[in-house]
């Protein structure tokens, strides 16, 4: 599946991957998790985009999207991507997971 193709790219600090056993693909059977709709790749600059732009993201919902507008109108702007670490709720993995769609 999807994990088995993705193995090699993965790290967690602390936690170990280990591939999972192929299983025989059913037709019409709806895969246990959910893929997102992939992104489209559109750079968003941290300094401009909105709440709602940053809904669109990967793993970003809208209440994530406000407080990073939150804490750029409180700060007067983001100097450095690095800076949406500060933002409640944005974790190490997500941030990586999406930082190659932002701009500042």
């Amino acid at each position: 599946g999807i994990y088995n193709e993705i193995y090699d790219l993965l790290y967690i600090n602390g936690e170990t991957f280990r591939p999972e056993p192929e299983e025989p693909a059913e037709p019409n059977k709806s895969p246990e998790t959910e893929v997102p709709t992939e992104y489209d790749g559109t750079i968003l600059d941290v300094n401009k985009a909105t709440a709602e732009d940053f809904d669109r993201l990967p793993g970003v919902d809208i209440e994530l999207g406000r407080r990073i507008v939150a804490l750029r109108e409180e700060i007067g702007g983001f100097s450095n991507i690095l800076e949406l670490l500060y933002v409640e709720g944005m974790s190490d993995e997500l941030y990586i997971s999406i930082d190659e769609y932002l701009m500042c």
